[in-house]
């Protein structure tokens, strides 16, 4: 005879049967059945894909990390020692301030432009300047 908290694995379902009153299917999978975690190493590859793999990760897993560079790379880091919050990195590993690169200033007796960014000499860019014009209504 039965008793409340029985179980039973069905081998035709794959799951686990449970009594309380009266036998009923849980849906719990059977033990065997559950597909283990896997052991392997997450690939490297720098190509994603969903895969067809029946296995999972655990929650703790690491992914390694993957860089790869064209050309040789001295600098480890996007922060610069000694660096600070006002300053930007550059490619050759130097630092400049943001205001040294971009105008934040308006001089209404200079024509009313503003300095959007500064180009080296000799660059091709056109103007480049927005200008502000006053109009008057009557």
């Amino acid at each position: 005879s039965s008793a409340t908290g029985d179980f039973a694995f069905s081998a035709e379902s794959g799951t686990v049967w449970m009594y309380e009153s009266s036998w009923y299917d849980s849906g719990n999978i059977v033990p065997d059945q559950v597909t283990p975690a896997s052991d392997e190493l997450p690939l490297v590859d720098g190509t994603a894909s969903a895969g067809i793999s029946t296995s999972y990760s655990r929650g703790d897993h690491v992914h390694p990390q993957q860089l790869t560079y064209d050309n040789d790379i001295t600098a480890t880091k996007f922060i610069k020692t000694g660096g600070t919050n006002q300053q930007i990195l550059l490619a050759n590993g130097d630092t400049t301030t943001i205001d040294s690169k971009i105008s934040r200033t308006y001089s209404s007796g200079a024509g009313g432009y503003i300095r959007l960014c500064v180009f080296p000499i000799g660059t091709s860019t056109g103007t480049p300047y927005i200008q502000f014009q006053y109009l008057l209504w009557y």
